[in-house]
């Protein structure tokens, strides 16, 4: 079953207020499908525009589940380590 993650790709240039894709969500996410191919894993990425999480970002969450604050490459390997031992899944 594929586990599915959901990435904020949220950008606000004018308001003066944090922004997930103003932190570097975009990146993050072709890091992270890049990490997910490599490792030949079961997850998609799916990017969504706001997760009402701004001050924490960028933010990723495991669909249904645990959010990723403040995420970066070091954070997300790890999920992805978790999710390959079965330790997270998603309905």
């Amino acid at each position: 079953m594929t586990t599915r993650l959901i990435a904020c790709v949220n950008f606000r240039p004018f308001s003066g207020q944090p922004s997930c894709a103003g932190r570097g969500s975009k990146e993050l996410i072709a890091w992270l499908e890049a990490e997910i191919a490599r490792r030949e894993i079961d997850v998609s990425v799916e990017r969504i525009v706001c997760m009402g999480h701004c001050p924490h970002g960028p933010n990723f969450r495991v669909w249904g589940g645990e959010f990723v604050h403040h995420a970066d490459e070091e954070k997300l390997g790890e999920l992805l380590d978790r999710i390959e031992r079965g330790e997270v899944t998603t309905p």
